[in-house]
């Protein structure tokens, strides 16, 4: 496809754009970081511990006050076994504490399935990184045709 495209018939500012484009697909291919959800796997211990763990948060109690911060207490968190046999880092709390939120997190439909709605984030996701690699080109190469189409408009005509 790109042999058939003759370069030696773009105008300068045609060939400036084409530049421009390769500069700018470098750069936000060096830049960019595509931040796709993860993906949970239920069946794998770890996957779903890491999981239970972010989503806990919003069923453990709150703290009034944070405690001093302890490196070695979250470096090395204390564990406990709740009753289904998932083990869970439990941190600032006590272990009745994390079991009462465990027990929560179980009980709300909406963490019966962690994966829900995961394609249309990923979906949305790539349609936000098209849209902020293209937009900048496209509004570029349409503000060069429209200076163009301005220009062209007071040259006198023959």
């Amino acid at each position: 496809m790109l042999s058939k495209v003759n370069f030696h018939k773009l105008n300068g500012w045609q060939r400036l754009f084409v530049f421009f484009a390769i500069l700018w697909t470098i750069g936000f291919i060096a830049d960019y970081r595509l931040d796709l959800p993860k993906y949970v796997d239920v069946n794998n211990k770890e996957d779903y511990r890491n999981y239970v763990s972010v989503q806990l948060d919003k069923y453990l109690p709150k703290k009034l006050q944070s405690p001093k911060f302890d490196p070695d207490l979250y470096l090395n968190p204390p564990e406990a076994v709740m009753s289904d046999g998932v083990t869970l880092s439990i941190y600032d709390y006590t272990k009745e504490e994390v079991e009462e939120a465990y027990k929560k997190f179980k009980l709300d439909p909406a963490n019966s399935n962690p994966n829900k709605g995961y394609f249309i984030a990923v979906g949305k996701e790539l349609v936000l990184l098209l849209l902020k690699y293209a937009l900048p080109l496209i509004s570029i190469y349409l503000f060069g045709w429209m200076t163009g189409w301005v220009v062209r408009g007071f040259k006198k005509q023959p």
